[in-house]
């Protein structure tokens, strides 16, 4: 029996590959964009330790330098939607753009507890999780506040 022949194609398990910037991602809100692309860059590195086999105290100063730079990033975000009234006009949205932050930055906080105290993780599956969370997000979430954001003129000069 050619065992070669039963072997499962190569697209069977998914494909790790790293964000790459383009403009799909384009918001039309500069610095925003600009936040963005610095996520990106940041959960890149998790994919460049994938290879490089970062130690886990490497990859605790990687997951520490992107739960503060999200903290800056959605803070950021959060006073835009409150100098543009965003809440007020679409407090559904609002809400439920609020609710993904948190979410988020929760989710950030207990997978660095799992690396700090030495539990199991899996580093191709956290950085799956943080690239498919921001891609989602960015196109999702922030495009669609960034549509009706730049609809509307700014209430900040």
């Amino acid at each position: 029996m050619d065992r070669d022949k039963e072997k499962l194609p190569d697209t069977w398990m998914p494909q790790i590959r790293p964000i790459v910037w383009n403009d799909s991602f384009v918001t039309g809100i500069q610095v925003i964009d600009d936040q963005h692309r610095i996520l990106v860059n940041i959960i890149n590195d998790v994919y460049q330790g994938l290879d490089a086999r970062y130690s886990r105290v490497s990859l605790q100063r990687i997951m520490l330098e992107l739960r503060g730079y999200v903290s800056y990033h959605f803070g950021a975000e959060e006073k835009l939607m409150s100098e543009r009234d965003f809440g007020l006009a679409h407090p559904d949205e609002y809400q439920a753009h609020l609710r993904q932050h948190r979410d988020f930055a929760e989710r950030l906080v207990k997978l660095e507890q799992l690396l700090h105290h030495n539990k199991p993780i899996y580093y191709e599956d956290l950085f799956i999780y943080l690239r498919d969370w921001l891609a989602n997000h960015i196109l999702g979430t922030d495009k669609k506040l960034a549509d009706i954001l730049n609809q509307s003129p700014s209430s900040s000069g």
